[in-house]
């Protein structure tokens, strides 16, 4: 029984741990509010601001003096610019705080970080530098090496990646059609390899879904038909 005064602090323990970190805004931050959502001081060239608002980037011209964008007309001005920080939510950044693209390998680094270079040969995989190779696969729009037979990221030899359309399946790496029929090819025909002709000429004539013929001498391919 002489735990028992323990619980209610307990409990209130894990109350407060449970509560969810409160959003930044003019209640609770004197500083301004980062892309991510985190309250900073606001004294920094590329986050600078008060009383809870969006955090604003200086001009290249500018300073950051009590939070605020100010003119920078005197060079040698004995009031700090502050130091460069990096905000950039989803890549690394430039050295002047900047963003840089994504999976760049001149400029390779993780989120709210300072970007760094790859070595030659290497490339960037979110946001790492990594030196393997992609022979047998595909890359896809982040960079990372995929098997390749999947619908929506089909390729080989390194290349990159292609998303199937409709009525196609990834076959040995490659987007290849399934059927070809009138749902699908109204207005052309089908060749051998079920891929719809949209343009039926003398070569490969037909109309609705047919096959696709090849007209005899001196005849033309007219709304489908050889004539």
């Amino acid at each position: 029984m002489r735990f028992v005064w323990l619980l209610p602090l307990v409990l209130i323990s894990l109350s407060l741990s449970a509560c969810p970190t409160e959003k930044c805004s003019p209640a609770n931050c004197s500083g301004c509010c980062a892309v991510d959502g985190l309250c900073v001081s606001g004294n920094a060239r590329t986050e600078c601001g008060s009383k809870g608002g969006e955090c604003v980037a200086c001009l290249r011209t500018e300073r950051c003096v009590d939070q605020q964008c100010l003119a920078d007309d005197v060079p040698d001005a004995s009031v700090d610019a502050g130091p460069v920080v990096c905000s950039c939510a989803t890549t690394c950044c430039f050295a002047d705080g900047s963003c840089a693209p994504n999976n760049d390998p001149t400029a390779c680094g993780a989120p709210r970080q300072f970007c760094g270079a790859c070595q030659a040969g290497a490339r960037c995989e979110l946001g790492a530098c990594v030196t393997t190779t992609c022979t047998s696969g595909c890359f896809d729009g982040l960079g990372v090496c995929r098997a390749g037979n999947e619908v929506s990221a089909c390729g080989s030899d390194g290349g990159v990646c292609s998303a199937c359309g409709a009525d196609q399946a990834c076959t040995n790496r490659r987007c290849v059609f399934t059927r070809c029929d009138v749902d699908n090819c109204r207005f052309g025909c089908c060749r051998p390899d079920l891929s719809c002709e949209l343009s039926p000429s003398a070569m490969a004539c037909g109309l609705s879904g047919s096959a696709c013929v090849a007209c005899a001498a001196m005849e033309s391919c007219i709304g489908g038909q050889c004539l």
